[in-house]
């Protein structure tokens, strides 16, 4: 930011209306490339290993090595891409909820379920020490399932809300986060 400022003194002081243009033009460009990220920083990385099967969950300078396919419903099979949607750190634990989405199960493209994406929420919670966790999954969208999201996955601020069908049961579930509250974890209801 620092440098921006120098730069729009510089273009100033030129006195020319051309490159003081391309100068606040840099300006806008040098904000945005160091501006921060709109979501806050709370110091928990999540960094999965290339096939998914497993991840590093980092804060604070200690670490845990979590066995995904063991300790979570994940959808599908491997590779797994992860998206860390929120996090939070409380007074004892740290939080995430992470979106994850997989191939399909099903080994022929062309048959049942073949080009299938099934994704999942993944709300895990650990102490800040990394000594103990605990991951509970949503599957959300997965035609083994017989689950299809309706519509996109809504995002304001700290909530998150997430609605499929079920398709085999006839019902709409929706999905609800609260990042403000991330003890109360993944709510589900009918509705």
């Amino acid at each position: 930011m620092k440098d921006a400022l120098v730069i729009s003194a510089v273009c100033a002081k030129a006195g020319q209306a051309r490159s003081f243009a391309r100068c606040c033009g840099l300006l806008l460009w040098l904000c945005a490339v160091t501006s921060p990220s709109v979501a806050p920083q709370t110091g928990v990385r999540f960094i999965p290993d290339r096939t998914g099967e497993q991840a590093k969950l980092i804060y604070g300078g200690k670490s845990a090595r979590i066995k995904m396919e063991d300790e979570a419903d994940l959808p599908g099979n491997p590779a797994h891409h992860y998206q860390v949607l929120f996090t939070s750190v409380k007074v004892k634990h740290v939080f995430l909820l992470v979106r994850v989405c997989s191939r399909s199960p099903m080994s022929n493209p062309m048959g049942p379920c073949g080009g299938d994406e099934p994704c999942a929420l993944l709300w895990i919670k650990a102490d800040k020490d990394m000594a103990h966790h605990e991951i509970k999954s949503e599957i959300f969208a997965s035609c083994s399932y017989n689950y299809n999201q309706i519509g996109k996955t809504r995002i304001a601020k700290d909530k998150l809300v997430i609605v499929y069908e079920d398709t085999s049961q006839r019902k709409r579930i929706e999905l609800s986060y609260d990042n403000a509250h991330p003890d109360q974890g993944i709510l589900k209801r009918v509705i």
